[in-house]
């Protein structure tokens, strides 16, 4: 299992080993807090497919660590083949998870040459969902302004790496969050299931 103290994923895109001083286990009450927030996540599928998903969720929990500063972190895996991950400060995942970003995590934008990791919010019974990215939460940005990633690293979510400046940026996520928490919830509550057919 990866959530063990002796685990060193095997690519950490731009940290070394002077980034990381260790890892450990999840506690009980991260595991509860994440088991939650995957039936939250999932509270409007089918649950059959309910089922599969928060399996294949739960193999991409985030890894708990520490950075060189002592502060604890958590690895996220940005793929199923767990090859890549952002490093976010333990505080700030819990904010984006609690903010209503209950997606897999992954990367966006390979295609136009950055890499940006996001999350997903929900939007509807059919639809995946809106692209939200957890920089932008933590920032706490709004309209007109964007991310600048300190050391070049963008899957480096840690604050010491993140400042707001002003620049493009099409929609505060933290709204967008909202809107798709609710909108989910109140799928789940009317008891309408996504991906049953009929």
């Amino acid at each position: 299992m990866k959530h063990t103290p002796d685990f060193v994923p095997a690519v950490l895109d731009g940290l070394t080993a002077e980034d990381i001083s260790g890892f450990r286990q999840l506690t009980r009450a991260e595991a509860k807090r994440l088991d939650a927030a995957e039936t939250r996540a999932t509270a409007h599928l089918h649950e059959n497919h309910a089922a599969h998903l928060q399996e294949k969720r739960k193999r991409r929990w985030p890894i708990p660590c520490q950075d060189n500063d002592g502060t604890d972190c958590f690895l996220v895996p940005l793929s199923d083949a767990g090859t890549e991950y952002a490093i976010i400060e333990a505080d700030d995942y819990w904010l984006v998870r609690d903010a209503g970003g209950d997606g897999l995590w992954c990367i966006v934008g390979r295609s136009q040459g950055h890499r940006y990791v996001a999350t997903y919010a929900p939007l509807g019974d059919s639809k995946p969902g809106y692209a939200v990215y957890p920089a932008r939460i933590i920032l706490r940005l709004s309209r007109g302004q964007r991310v600048r990633y300190l050391n070049g690293d963008t899957l480096d979510l840690r604050r010491k790496n993140l400042i707001g400046q002003a620049g493009a940026a099409r929609l505060p996520a933290g709204g967008m969050l909202r809107i798709g928490a609710r909108l989910r919830d109140k799928i789940a509550a009317e008891g309408r299931l996504v991906g049953v057919a009929g």
